[in-house]
């Protein structure tokens, strides 16, 4: 999905940046990069796991969107269509 959206907005002159990031706590090593590098939006895929406290969304993104002052989008990677 990363290589196919990279493409997308290449294509369509959409200033972006995809981090790979490694962390201990995931959500504020991701805010804190987003406010450092001066983000205007985060864009994040849901991680959809059967869970009955997961169903809407994941607890990674939950806590991303609590924590980020910067605007994040939650993409549902089952949803995804690039035509």
């Amino acid at each position: 999905y990363v290589r196919v959206t990279e493409n997308y907005l290449d294509k369509n002159e959409v200033n972006h940046r995809f981090i790979h990031c490694t962390s201990n706590n995931i959500s504020t090593s991701l805010v804190k990069y987003a406010e450092g590098d001066g983000a205007d939006l985060m864009v994040i895929m849901t991680d959809q796991n059967k869970a009955t406290s997961d169903i809407i969304m994941g607890r990674k993104a939950h806590q991303i969107i609590n924590q980020s002052p910067i605007p994040v989008l939650s993409v549902k990677p089952d949803k995804m269509d690039f035509k």
